[in-house]
């Protein structure tokens, strides 16, 4: 990236790395915190090559790799709960997902740099 001049870094975090926990989901929780760290030091070492990084945390994404049902299989938690906490009331659409990466991978979002943007149906409002 630093030899064409930049580009956009976008990883996998989780309302679980510090904005939530879960039960049983300590570890999970953990290295995903370590993501949104990584996420901001990086940042701040490649910013000045062009290259933006930021972090996706997220919850309740039925996307074909089945993450979301081991997460329900760990912790132990129903899929009923998991949509009974979430204000918007349905699971995360993956295409709504891509949308995200897409727009953190575009010229539109190059300012944005080191930050982890929140796809949670409201699940961590205050």
């Amino acid at each position: 990236m630093r030899s064409t001049g930049g580009g956009a870094i976008v990883n996998m975090s989780s309302v679980t790395s510090d904005l939530t926990a879960a039960p049983n989901n300590g570890l999970y929780g953990a290295t995903k915190g370590g993501v949104d760290a990584l996420t901001k030091v990086t940042a701040k070492e490649v910013v000045k090559d062009g290259i933006s990084v930021n972090a996706l945390a997220f919850i309740g994404a039925r996307v074909p790799d089945g993450m979301f049902q081991r997460f329900l299989a760990v912790t132990g938690l129903p899929e009923e709960k998991i949509l009974d906490a979430l204000p918007i009331g349905r699971l995360l659409k993956s295409a709504e997902l891509c949308a995200a990466v897409r727009y953190l991978a575009s010229d539109d979002a190059r300012f944005l740099t080191g930050t982890t943007l929140v796809l949670d149906g409201g699940f961590t409002a205050v």
